[in-house]
């Protein structure tokens, strides 16, 4: 009986000292920041026709020059990507519609014509700006002492500011704020889309987080032009 409890004693042992080792050489849970970023990430409607312009560009290998943008209940989009065709024949025009797909703010969704699964893709600053458009307006609100406003429609005024967005580069979050500077830049586009897009100081803020730039007084010194006239028509 003492030869069988001293067995079972040993057995215990080795067992425990090879959980122990086995807890130790067992790789610990990663977290995939990408992952998480976008998993967290809400977007807008002109962020998710941009999402869905690149998308279907991966796998078809053409970019729709048409969008449509529809806004539904329960907080989702139907976008439609399309083009328009000339019937040279008939001396008439028709669409041809490339995609149709559904998604949720996170891009998620479903193919409206195959039924497949959707997940768009996230993209920098910089492709955003590629696929989303030109915009047809943009109102620029400045949140400093005194709030500024202006609406423009101006074209050459609308592409400079996307083209000093495009080449906007986004560095590493930061903690920094500062008081009494901020700057909104909200777009519309042709099929109703809209996107806005936030600074801090000149730092992106994005998704509840604020991150440094640098080219950001490029972007600034659109705004401030068209301030200039504006004062002089005026």
């Amino acid at each position: 009986m003492m030869r069988t409890s001293i067995y079972f004693a040993a057995a215990c042992l080795l067992c425990g000292i090879f959980c122990m080792a086995c807890g130790k050489n067992a790789p610990a849970a990663e977290t995939d920041p990408d992952t998480e970023k976008t998993s967290a990430a809400s977007y807008e409607s002109g962020e998710l026709v941009a999402m869905a312009r690149a998308y279907y560009e991966s796998i078809s290998g053409f970019r729709a020059p048409e969008t449509e943008c529809i806004a539904n209940k329960g907080g989702t989009y139907t976008i439609r990507l399309y083009e328009i065709v000339e019937d040279k024949e008939e001396n008439t025009w028709h669409t041809a519609t490339s995609c149709w797909y559904t998604v949720d703010a996170s891009g998620k969704g479903e193919d409206d014509i195959t039924g497949d699964p959707v997940m768009l893709p996230p993209l920098s600053l910089a492709d955003t700006v590629a696929y989303i458009g030109t915009p047809v307006k943009l109102d620029y609100r400045e949140l400093g002492e005194f709030v500024r406003e202006y609406e423009i429609t101006d074209s050459e005024v609308l592409a400079s500011c996307m083209e000093a967005l495009r080449g906007l580069v986004i560095g590493q979050e930061t903690d920094l704020r500062a008081m009494d500077n901020g700057e909104i830049y909200s777009f519309e586009f042709q099929d109703g889309s809209t996107w806005t897009v936030s600074f801090d100081g000149g730092n992106l803020e994005k998704n509840g987080k604020c991150y440094e730039t640098e080219g950001y007084v490029s972007l600034k010194q659109q705004i401030r032009q068209y301030a200039e006239n504006c004062d002089i028509t005026e």
